[in-house]
């Protein structure tokens, strides 16, 4: 984890997925922005940390953008999925979660990927860590190697 961003609050770190409020109120919810519109390094909360962070995701499922080699331990880029930067900002909503234990029966029984919901929204660029109002729209439920992985599609506000 060699890049993290951390958000700050008036006296001291914020954890983006315990301290912030998930209602702001009115149907209207808080969204922390994890990988801002017209970019494509995969960044993500880290749930696993006493300090929790946003950080470059490092795996070998994406390929290193140059050369085209897949390495461990590099930053993700989303590149591998889509040839351009993603067209909206993607993130998480605070203080959920996707159980790993539960069997969904409606999803073909998939189980939680153990983390918080996404959301994926467009309009202006976000900036990493960044919480925007925004009003959900809808849910997809997607099964994502072999684990469900909800999404929420909303515009902000």
């Amino acid at each position: 984890m060699d890049l993290q961003f951390f958000v700050n609050g008036i006296n001291s770190l914020v954890s983006p997925w315990h301290d912030i409020p998930l209602s702001s109120g009115d149907d209207i919810f808080n969204f922390i922005v994890e990988i801002p519109k017209e970019s494509s390094a995969k960044m993500e909360c880290d749930i696993s940390s006493s300090v929790l962070s946003i950080y470059y995701h490092k795996s070998t499922t994406f390929r290193v953008q140059y050369p085209l080699l897949t390495y461990d331990n590099y930053p993700s880029f989303l590149d591998a999925i889509f040839i351009y930067n993603i067209h909206w900002n993607y993130g998480l909503l605070p203080q959920t979660w996707e159980d790993p234990y539960f069997a969904n029966s409606k999803v073909e029984g998939a189980l939680g990927d153990n983390d918080p919901v996404d959301v994926e929204i467009s309009e202006r660029q976000g900036k990493i860590g960044e919480v925007l109002k925004v009003k959900p729209l809808g849910a997809l439920a997607m099964i994502d190697e072999g684990e469900l992985d909800w999404k929420i599609v909303a515009i902000s506000i």
